[in-house]
């Protein structure tokens, strides 16, 4: 209801917003195929960046939520911790099982 992007990410004090320039949505995600199908307010792109490569998935926005809570419950120190690491990535592990291509997507 913002009427304009808004790029957030999880912390330990929950969900934070990260100013975003349009131009820099455009250059990065605004022509891709799940940008295309993406639903306001209903939907998200969830970003995680993995050694040299970014993973995007096109989530109902509960999951972000679901992984701000994750990260609130389990954060510890500066980096986390183990717990909160093995959690995170076996969020993504179960996120990217669950996956479709973006036509499949677009049939639902």
């Amino acid at each position: 209801s913002l009427d304009r992007l808004v790029a957030l990410y999880p912390s330990p004090a929950g969900a934070t917003e990260s100013e975003l320039d349009p131009s820099t949505w455009q250059s990065a995600l605004g022509n891709s195929r799940l940008a295309e199908l993406l639903e306001p307010d209903v939907e998200a792109l969830l970003l995680r960046r993995v050694e040299d490569r970014t993973e995007c998935y096109l989530v109902p926005v509960d999951i972000c939520y679901e992984l701000v809570g994750r990260m609130r419950m389990l954060w510890q120190g500066f980096d986390g911790g183990a717990e909160a690491r093995a959690d995170l990535t076996a969020f993504f592990d179960h996120i990217a099982q669950r996956a479709g291509t973006p036509e499949e997507a677009r049939r639902r």
